[in-house]
């Protein structure tokens, strides 16, 4: 039943991207005097919104998100292996994870990815592309969404496809909000042009 709603779900999703852009050649149809202009308005605004948008919040995270935190100085013993009961061989822990200055450093390092997925993400849920590349991955492929977490630890159990689709909510409305806005801009210039 899963791989059915999920069927269902990536052609809505996948419709849901033409009509975004279908949309955008609306809009510019009703605003421009003439076709060509709608045609060249449209293709600019298609590559802002799917080009531009997304490589500009990653040079944003870059510039607001600062500099990455740095590694502590460590020295690093090294291993000394011993063999347990099952016949393997057992190393010592990661100093990382024993040492508070290890300990700090992760903290750092955890908060300024974080700071800099927020800023990448806030730019990139404007853009339709973006926002179908999120919600189908999610949708083929839910496991892949839960197996890695921001800092690189795997997740236990990976969830099933409402999981998946809960984790992007935030690109789902966003891809509703996109071509309602500019189906509301149509609208507006259309009953502007009646009342004429």
């Amino acid at each position: 039943m899963d791989e059915f709603a999920a069927i269902l779900f990536f052609g809505a999703v996948s419709i849901g991207l033409l009509l975004a852009y279908f949309a955008i050649a609306l809009t510019m149809s009703t605003v421009a005097k003439e076709s060509g202009n709608a045609l060249i308005y449209t293709l600019v605004i298609f590559a802002i919104v799917s080009t531009l948008l997304p490589a500009f919040g990653t040079m944003a995270s870059d510039v607001f998100a600062g500099d990455p935190p740095e590694p502590p100085e460590m020295v690093i013993p090294m291993p000394t292996p011993a063999q347990s009961s099952g016949g393997g061989y057992v190393t010592a822990d990661n100093p990382r994870e024993t040492d508070p200055a290890g300990k700090d450093y992760e903290e750092a390092r955890k908060v300024y990815i974080e700071k800099r997925r927020l800023i990448s993400d806030i730019s990139s849920i404007l853009s339709p592309q973006a926002n179908y590349m999120m919600v189908s991955l999610a949708v083929t492929n839910p496991e892949s969404s839960t197996m890695y977490t921001a800092y690189g630890a795997v997740q236990a159990e990976p969830g099933g496809l409402a999981d998946a689709l809960g984790r992007v909510w935030m690109n789902i409305a966003a891809f509703i909000v996109f071509p309602a806005a500019f189906f509301a801009a149509t609208y507006v210039k259309f009953m502007r042009m009646d009342i004429r």
